[in-house]
């Protein structure tokens, strides 16, 4: 398959030395918005490999909420986001790329109106996490083939 690769970086400023296709978020993060390409969660990965990171690990509120922003003020609305926590290995066990544990809760995850829930509510339907734009960029649980955008990390 053939993808469409735009990334906010052909546009906006790199600030803190980010290496490209990644620019700077703010709070000293560097991501890649890749806003204009869709695929599997495994396709992004590996597009983000192949700009030398990973799908981003969103694991601390400052990065969340400068990732959140950057995405607000740079227009680049409209997509839900793939991002690197994933249970596909065993059911309900959330984990980053690097093995550790994804946070459950408040303020990462989002929720759904009738109930309330602050975790990951798909079952074994949603496997991958994503920042999703109903839930103002706040993570969630979706199937992994669907075509979302995704933001690359790097260490």
């Amino acid at each position: 398959m053939l993808y469409l690769l735009t990334i906010a970086a052909a546009v906006l400023p790199f600030g803190l030395g980010c290496q490209p296709p990644s620019v700077d978020i703010g709070g000293d993060y560097c991501a890649a918005i890749l806003h204009m390409s869709t695929g599997s969660w495994e396709v992004l990965e590996n597009t983000c490999k192949a700009f030398g990171g990973h799908l981003a690990k969103v694991d601390n509120t400052d990065f969340l909420y400068y990732l959140i922003k950057h995405i607000n003020d740079n227009g680049l609305t409209g997509h839900n986001y793939w991002v690197g926590g994933s249970d596909a290995a065993e059911e309900g066990t959330w984990v980053w790329m690097d093995g550790t544990p994804v946070k459950m809760g408040s303020p990462f995850w989002g929720y759904e109106t009738a109930g309330g829930i602050q975790k990951p509510d798909q079952g074994d339907q949603g496997n991958c996490m994503i920042l999703m734009e109903d839930y103002h960029f706040l993570a969630a649980d979706h199937m992994c083939e669907d075509g979302n955008a995704g933001i690359c990390g790097y260490d």
